[in-house]
């Protein structure tokens, strides 16, 4: 036993680190104890099983929950200034659109757009459990580039509710199917280095998503993230331009809070699948889903994430619905739309008026 001064100071750290979106799962907390144990030389120390148990009986306030990969970089990316311009950016952008119209079309919920890219992997798949105070209602855990997946999905979806067709990157430098196996018709694919869009790979999926695009003549308000592939290379803009798409980006690292995709359907979206291939492997063995089929899989389990239902919920918890609430059927005379930020050092609410 380490005994109660030390254990309660254990305790501690494990909430500070958790509060700094750094939980410990209890491998990591028995590691720390044993390095308690060694530094004030402590004998008979052993962090164990039954010394864990006895922890939780001692402290039982100690409880475990599962914990979302949440990448460094967004840690602390987001304050209210940065959000409230994201949100003035996105009213005078729809007005734009209106403008580019011709004044006489309203913005109506098709013409506003929103596209990201996501990853998937059928060994990285899973949350980890990590170890918090039983009164904290969720937790984040840092991942780093060495955990990213090595196939991705290009999702675009409208304020309608609608879904665009698929477009995934696979990695490797074959092609070995004209059309991916057991998808949808309209889904294609691209083979990447990484298994990520680059550049090229995300230029075709601009050509793939204009060619989804009715050809009414109207502009279209695209809104995306700020990663390179989608704002630095000028034949991607000029291509979203000459095809009346006038494209917007959000604040750096701010995805995971304003974007509807990230917010509302892409964490179903995963938890489905997770579930799914589950079932596949544990019914058919590991070596069952290849990486040719497993878009096959990610592409079922889109359409239980990005139902219309979901699509909305995304754009009102993201702020998006209060530009237009009218137009979207959304029954609410609130002036203030409340920007719900949950995650590894921004557990606060900002208020945003718009």
């Amino acid at each position: 036993m380490l005994g109660p001064a030390y254990e309660e100071e254990l305790v501690k750290h494990i909430d500070n680190l958790w509060v700094r979106g750094f939980p410990l799962t209890w491998w990591s907390v028995k590691s720390i104890a044993r390095d308690i144990a060694k530094s004030h030389t402590i004998q008979n120390f052993v962090a164990s099983n039954g010394w864990e148990k006895r922890l939780k009986e001692r402290h039982p306030e100690l409880g475990t929950r599962v914990a979302k990969g949440f990448e460094r970089t967004r840690v602390g990316a987001l304050n209210p200034q940065q959000t409230q311009k994201y949100m003035e950016l996105v009213r005078d952008a729809m007005a734009k659109v209106e403008e580019l119209n011709g004044g006489g079309v309203q913005f109506t919920p098709d013409l506003l757009l929103n596209l990201d890219e996501t990853g998937f992997d059928p060994v990285n798949n899973q949350d980890v459990e990590v170890v918090c105070i039983k009164t904290r209602k969720s937790a984040s855990h840092t991942i780093t580039s060495s955990d990213r997946t090595h196939s991705s999905a290009a999702v675009c979806i409208s304020a309608s509710g609608f879904r665009f067709k698929t477009m995934y990157a696979i990695k490797g430098t074959k092609r070995m199917y004209n059309k991916l196996p057991c998808c949808p018709d309209g889904t294609t694919y691209v083979m990447t280095e990484k298994g990520y869009f680059g550049d090229a790979a995300f230029e075709k999926y601009i050509k793939f998503l204009v060619s989804q695009i009715p050809k009414d003549g109207r502009w279209r308000l695209l809104i995306m993230d700020g990663y390179g592939s989608h704002t630095m290379v000028p034949s991607v803009l000029d291509s979203l331009f000459e095809n009346k798409m006038h494209a917007i980006c959000m604040p750096s690292h701010s995805s995971e809070f304003l974007q509807p995709l990230d917010v509302a359907c892409f964490a179903p979206t995963k938890g489905e699948f997770r579930v799914v291939l589950r079932d596949i492997l544990f019914q058919f063995g590991t070596d069952c889903v290849s990486r040719w089929h497993l878009p096959a899989v990610f592409e079922k389990t889109l359409e239980a994430g990005c139902k219309e239902q979901n699509i909305r919920a995304g754009l009102e918890a993201c702020g998006l619905c209060v530009a237009f609430r009218h137009k979207l059927g959304v029954q609410t005379s609130r002036q203030i739309q409340t920007v719900r930020l949950s995650g590894c050092l921004a557990r606060k609410n900002f208020v945003i008026q718009v």
